[in-house]
């Protein structure tokens, strides 16, 4: 009885949540479903008008799929005031199939750069899966993944000097990849251990590292600006 009444409360809250998602053309007009020439012969059953979008209804390409967002494309990097805009235009260089969208926005990358940004990419978030794995396991005691967000690294990373200062956070441990810090030196610093830079007094994930210009990441969030200010 007691399991019978977990699945009913859990299916009830599916419901709920599922009752609560609005479809994606749910502004658009439907139109009619309308059968023709069912063929004795064949069997062929052909729709010439579903239950879909009209044209002008929203694609994958006219808005970017993130949850909650109402932002559009764009392909112009700029400054921009956030109350002229229902959502931040989203900047992109490529399309979904990988084609240039403006000339004048190619960054030109040599095959080198590009090899290595889709490296680190990919190392980065193997570690985010082996330290995570750790973290549910007990070996340390706090752990936060860069899911997602690898590309805001790298493509950031890549664009200043190595000897640029950067004021991280938690989430951007890319940076520090992308200048070379050694994949043992993040295992020492999340496991708390004397061979780490911290000699383990630091919490996990708390990076820092003077050589490659990274000031060592504080608890507190939002603390970048203020402490650039000072430099």
């Amino acid at each position: 009885m007691a399991t019978s009444r977990r699945v009913w409360s859990f299916s009830r809250r599916l419901k709920l949540h599922f009752s609560s998602l609005k479809p994606i053309y749910a502004a658009a007009p439907c139109v009619p479903v309308r059968f023709q020439g069912s063929s004795q012969q064949s069997g062929d059953h052909v729709i010439t008008d579903a239950f879909k979008p009209p044209k002008e209804a929203f694609t994958l390409e006219d808005r970017p799929h993130f949850p909650g967002s109402s932002s559009k494309w764009t392909e112009k990097l700029c400054f921009v005031e956030p109350t002229r805009y229902d959502g931040i235009p989203v900047y992109r260089v490529m399309d979904r199939d990988g084609q240039i969208m403006d000339s004048t926005q190619d960054p030109n990358f040599n095959e080198e750069t590009v090899v290595k940004m889709y490296h680190t990419m990919t190392l980065l978030n193997t570690m985010d899966r082996v330290l995570y794995d750790s973290q549910r396991q007990g070996r340390i005691s706090f752990y936060m993944t860069n899911y997602g967000e690898e590309g805001t690294h790298i493509g950031s990373a890549a664009a200043l000097d190595d000897k640029d200062l950067v004021f991280g956070q938690y989430r951007e441990t890319g940076i520090l990849m992308w200048r070379g810090f050694p994949i043992q030196q993040f295992m020492n610093q999340c496991y708390g251990n004397n061979a780490g830079g911290d000699k383990g007094r630091q919490m996990p994930v708390h990076y820092g590292c003077t050589e490659r210009c990274f000031v060592t990441i504080s608890s507190p969030l939002a603390t970048q600006m203020p402490q650039g200010m000072t430099l």
